[in-house]
């Protein structure tokens, strides 16, 4: 069983931006208990929560940092994050969202993007982030309208020479990620440039995978599905290198690839990739 990271991540001072004016007036929270009657006051913003924060909640609090807004959602709460660019690496773990159902919308992927912060170190120069955009262990997300990009993968020893790196873009442990309008582009990792999972469900819709380097694929199965609904996979100078995907041997055979291009529909099992 791999190592299960817990991140601490620090607030961002980010610049100013100036978009419209937000209203959620009588808006209904989504992260109520069932047996508990809904709250719809109090939710008109007489600011724009975008003036001065990264991301809010449809309940109207407002977070300086995806991550603050991540860490603060209850079950099938939505987490709306700012247009602009937001240098962050994302943690999300079923010890603190057991069994529940995240929503991430950005403004739309060519607005909103989430470059992978930098590795944090210590002292003496050890590493102690992963570099990784996201890091998933066990919690069921959908993402719309992001872009996420320039992530090196988590590394189980990221202070030893011979470090292996997983997953550039995102890092699925036991976890479901559902995308619609998000681009993963542009990260690099030794397995799955753009997305390792294991035991783990994927669905991407109207979305992109290109442009991620690893020594396997762009995205790693190990134990995990795959769905692709009219999604781009790249091609030429956008090329995933040197493969799309690649489902991990099982039962001692060897590791299957596959390719694709753009508006690509298929299917992937842990056994064999299926046109749609």
């Amino acid at each position: 069983m791999p190592y299960r990271p817990v991140l601490t991540l620090p607030l961002l001072t980010l610049p100013l931006l100036t978009l419209p004016l937000l209203l959620a007036a009588g808006c209904t929270p989504s992260n109520t208990d069932s047996d508990s009657a809904a709250d719809t006051s109090a939710c008109d913003f007489s600011i724009d929560p975008c003036e001065a924060n990264a991301a809010w909640i449809t309940t109207c609090d407002a977070y300086p940092s995806i991550q603050g807004a991540l860490d603060a959602a209850g079950n099938g709460t939505t987490v709306h994050v700012c247009a602009g660019e937001h240098a962050e690496s994302l943690h999300l773990s079923a010890d603190d969202h057991p069994n529940q159902h995240i929503n991430l919308n950005g403004e739309g992927s060519g607005t909103t993007t989430v470059r992978a912060a930098p590795f944090d170190t210590t002292a003496d120069g050890a590493a102690v982030r992963e570099g990784m955009v996201l890091f998933n262990d066990g919690v069921e997300l959908d993402i719309a309208g992001l872009t996420l990009t320039a992530g090196t993968g988590y590394e189980w020893s990221p202070d030893t020479a011979d470090s292996d790196s997983f997953g550039g873009g995102a890092y699925l442990l036991d976890a479901r990620l559902v995308m619609s309008d998000v681009i993963v582009a542009g990260n690099a990792a030794r397995l799955g440039g753009a997305i390792y999972a294991e035991r783990s469900d994927i669905k991407l819709t109207s979305s992109a995978i290109q442009a991620n380097t690893s020594d396997a694929a762009a995205v790693y199965l190990s134990s995990s599905a795959l769905q692709s609904v009219h999604s781009d996979w790249g091609v030429g100078a956008q090329d995933n290198s040197p493969h799309d995907v690649v489902i991990a041997a099982v039962d001692d055979g060897a590791a299957i690839t596959a390719d694709y291009e753009a508006d690509a529909s298929f299917t992937c099992s842990a056994q064999a990739c299926t046109d749609a």
